[in-house]
């Protein structure tokens, strides 16, 4: 009765919810809470919902469904109002509440969603409806330890795709081409008959003969039902499953179905972009592309696998391996916080982590060094790219109790278990030495954090313990007389050598043995999985054969990314071949999308972990006689950084960008001219110290022109 100075809605739910104030949705969050290990921690989402509330009566309702939540749905509701008179109204979920089905009949998250529009019950979330015959609600009993702000951005449905096709079937079906493999749901327009029911399936793929193939899909159903009430025309869309899916096969639909009357509406955690690249070889910005898909798509507040079959899990290691390029594409500082709590709220009293966080039985609950490394790797990320130092200091003792198990786990230094290996790659690599070397990076990254905290002993037990852990890893694994490591892969080379272990006198061997795998064994191709594929590019371009990074790259038969987008993929595969019945087979992986960091280090060149939130860096792109020009540019947590580089008939001119309070080496390729002459903002400059790359310069904030002539 009382005129609202302040109005705040505080929501979260056991599955999922949708918040409505006298007959209003509030606000436009999805799938919301986000995922966590609920038994620990569960989000909560704070809306301003003055402008919502009249004098007088006002109706709260929400409508709930499962989600990632095997029990009975549950939701809290705290609203707050300040009247302009300083009082305070306080409304809770309690007891007191009524609750009835709707007509929400069947929802699940992998299968899909059954909606009877016949059972809604108009005005239900408004003044006015008498609810005196719905059933009271009870206490829940199962409440989490603790509850959190949802301080990452919230699930939102981010945009539309028209189809790009319409074909009807023999059988009477319809397939709907939408053009784009993404992950969210379909917005449905139809007028029928009361009881006529109107079902969609969702899928990646299609059969040779046109029909919907959804053999990938596991026992996911992804399968969606809108039954008519009859009205004029009815529109709808799902509130709580997800779907990942390019094709649609829609059955029972009254009339012709035409495009305006079917949408695809993308969904994902709605992180904000900051990234951007582009260069002249076509394929690169095909690659950039849909992997900016794979990504969105299996944000999902929590980094997925997959988004379409029956898993979707928080799997740790393509987690790790895509989050640099995630990091340097979208502001995702919040997202991974969140996601890296929910790690700490896994581990268990000795110190274990599971594969997947959440785990829900997927993988093993004592994981595999190669994918829990997550947990020191995504902190670590966070230090340095966003400065971060909060991170380090609350998950310090966590990632100890984590290495603790490894050490335990170790004989003579030697992990001996790595369950999964480098997964999906062309050929093996032994696990033990993936596991090792994992261990030994663990030791490394403990070290950096130690010493950042003050903690110099520490910081001196772990860097002695990451090299003897390298001199266990070099007796165990090199064979010197071969001037090779572990069985000879791509992998067994390429790790080493990325985490600086190899022995200086065994170096140029072990490389001339990595050129070797490559160029006469695989005919300039990788062979490397989703581990040996993060790591391989950054060794080739650091040890001056980018010549062979770029011949990888620019590959368009199999094993390749462009192989990928050759055979009309418009998402990452899981695999590195086309595979299309059943099986572990995902259209829409993320891990492979690791070679864009490749992109913005080292074709664009801004090079990849700084020091800590771009305090000091380095540009230095590596130019090559494929390419013509590229450009990238980051909003890091320092301001705006970007370099753009284009061939010109007298040399090359290169922009750079350096933010505020910041200092760089921009690196300027001299494209092997015997005497460069170059000029910095039009004037001649000779300042410059020789560099493996060109021609180094430092300089401070500011915009910087080279020209090289």
């Amino acid at each position: 009765d009382k005129p609202a100075r302040r109005a705040r809605a505080y929501a979260s739910g056991m599955g999922y919810y949708e918040l409505y104030l006298n007959g209003e949705r509030v606000g436009d969050h999805v799938l919301d809470p986000g995922n966590t290990v609920e038994k620990k921690r569960k989000l909560y989402s704070v809306y301003d919902v003055a402008g919502l509330l009249r004098e007088g009566a006002n109706v709260a309702g929400m409508t709930l469904g499962h989600g990632w939540h095997s029990g009975a749905c549950a939701a809290w509701l705290l609203l707050r109002v300040e009247h302009e008179d300083g009082s305070v109204t306080t409304v809770v979920t309690d007891p007191t509440w009524r609750a009835s089905a709707g007509p929400i009949v069947k929802e699940s998250f992998f299968n899909g969603e059954t909606y009877d529009a016949r059972l809604e019950r108009p005005g239900w979330n408004a003044v006015g409806y008498d609810a005196s015959e719905w059933g009271r609600t009870v206490d829940y009993d199962e409440s989490p330890e603790t509850m959190e702000v949802q301080a990452m951005p919230p699930i939102r449905v981010v945009g539309e795709r028209a189809p790009e096709s319409i074909t009807p079937r023999p059988d009477g079906a319809v397939i709907v081409d939408f053009g784009q493999n993404l992950t969210g749901w379909v917005r449905l327009r139809v007028h029928g008959r009361a009881g006529d029911a109107v079902t969609l399936r969702h899928a990646e793929l299609l059969h040779p003969d046109g029909s919907l193939n959804q053999d990938n899909l596991g026992t996911a159903r992804a399968t969606d039902t809108y039954i008519l009430k009859g009205d004029d025309v009815e529109i709808h869309e799902p509130r709580f499953t997800q779907h990942g899916f390019r094709y649609v096969e829609v059955t029972g639909y009254p009339g012709e179905l035409a495009p305006e009357n079917i949408t695809a509406r993308i969904l994902h955690t709605d992180l904000p972009r900051i990234g951007r690249f582009d260069c002249s070889i076509d394929l690169y910005n095909r690659i950039y592309e849909v992997t900016l898909w794979s990504i969105l798509g299996n944000s999902m507040s929590i980094p997925t696998d997959c988004p379409q079959r029956s898993e979707r899990m928080g799997w740790m290691g393509d987690a790790h391996l895509i989050a640099e390029t995630t990091i340097n594409n979208f502001n995702c500082a919040p997202y991974y916080e969140n996601w890296l709590r929910a790690i700490a709220n896994e581990q268990d009293e000795e110190g274990r982590i599971p594969d997947c966080v959440p785990y829900y039985h997927f993988g093993e609950k004592d994981g595999s060094p190669a994918w829990t490394v997550a947990y020191p790797l995504i902190t670590w990320y966070l230090y340095r790219y966003y400065g971060d130092e909060r991170v380090v200091r609350e998950h310090y003792d966590g990632i100890k109790r984590w290495f603790a198990t490894l050490e335990a786990k170790a004989k003579e230094h030697i992990i001996e278990k790595c369950m999964y290996g480098d997964w999906v790659g062309i050929e093996g690599t032994p696990a033990a030495l993936i596991g090792t070397g994992y261990y030994c990076f663990g030791a490394q990254i403990l070290a950096e954090f130690a010493d950042f905290l003050g903690k110099a002993d520490e910081s001196e037990a772990f860097a002695a313990q990451a090299d003897t852990i390298a001199g266990a890893f070099n007796a165990h694994f090199l064979d010197r007389a071969k001037g090779l490591y572990g069985n000879g892969s791509q992998f067994s080379q390429v790790f080493p050598l990325y985490l600086g272990i190899v022995p200086d006198d065994q170096r140029h061997a072990v490389l001339e043995h990595l050129r070797s795998e490559i160029v006469e064994k695989r005919d300039g191709h990788l062979a490397t999985g989703i581990l040996g594929t993060k790591y391989l590019f950054d060794v080739l371009s650091d040890s001056s054969n980018v010549d062979l990074a770029y011949r990888i790259s620019l590959q368009t038969d199999f094993p390749s990314w462009g192989y990928m987008l050759a055979n009309g993929a418009t998402t990452l595969w899981e695999l590195w071949e086309l595979k299309t019945g059943q099986g572990m087979n995902s259209h829409n992986h993320q891990m492979y999308g690791t070679i864009v960091g490749w992109f913005f280090d080292n074709v664009a060149g801004i090079n990849a972990l700084p020091e800590p939130a771009y305090k000091r860096f380095t540009i230095a792109p590596l130019v090559t006689e494929d390419l013509d020009h590229a450009e990238a540019g980051m909003d890091t947590i320092r301001g705006t950084i970007a370099c753009a580089w284009r061939k010109s008939d007298a040399g090359l001119d290169m922009s750079v960008t350096i933010p505020p309070n910041a200092q760089a080496t921009v690196v300027v390729p001299t494209l092997g001219k015997p005497a460069p002459v170059i000029l910095h903002n039009g004037r001649p400059t000779a300042n410059a110290v020789p560099h493996p790359h060109g021609l180094a310069f430092d300089v401070g904030s500011g915009r910087h022109i080279w020209e090289l002539r």
